[in-house]
């Protein structure tokens, strides 16, 4: 049985590219792909014919937490300040079985997100600092999703 992805964000900037690379390198995976509308899943699956559409955004949490219950990865490449859709994708993977069964979490942004540059009076104040290191500040990685409004994104 093929490994199940929940991508969002599929039709953005980041998602889009992404999902096309990840579906010529991997063309037999089973992917659901979270769109807006029934009208943009319809334009969506010209171009993609093997991907399920689920319908709905980052404020449908049980949708967002029943599809990542069902997933062995999710990619999520959507709204990188969208913290309560966000916490329900981990939600459902953390409603797996045991550990070995709960699936892997990416997120994927534009690298804006990580710079620190903070936005303030219309300008770029560059006074974060914070440098993030995988191995280094597991137990802190949660502090990669959320980021201050004013953030640069």
């Amino acid at each position: 049985m093929s490994p199940r992805v929940f991508f969002t964000g599929a039709i953005g900037c980041v998602g889009g590219p992404t999902l096309s690379l990840l579906t010529r390198i991997f063309p037999h995976i089973s992917i659901h792909a979270l769109v807006r509308t029934s009208q943009k899943a319809k334009i969506f699956q010209v171009n993609y014919p093997n991907i399920t559409c689920v319908i709905g955004d980052l404020d449908f949490y049980d949708v967002l937490r029943a599809e990542a219950a069902e997933a062995d990865l999710i990619l999520h490449c959507a709204d990188a300040d969208h913290e309560a859709g966000t916490l329900a994708l981990l939600n459902g993977l953390a409603s797996k079985g045991n550990d070995l069964e709960k699936g892997t979490f990416i997120h994927i942004s534009g690298a804006a997100s990580l710079l620190g540059l903070n936005i303030i009076d219309d300008h770029l104040d560059e006074s974060t600092t914070k440098i993030y290191r995988d191995i280094h500040e597991c137990r802190n990685r949660i502090q990669l999703f959320f980021r201050p409004s004013t953030c640069c994104y």
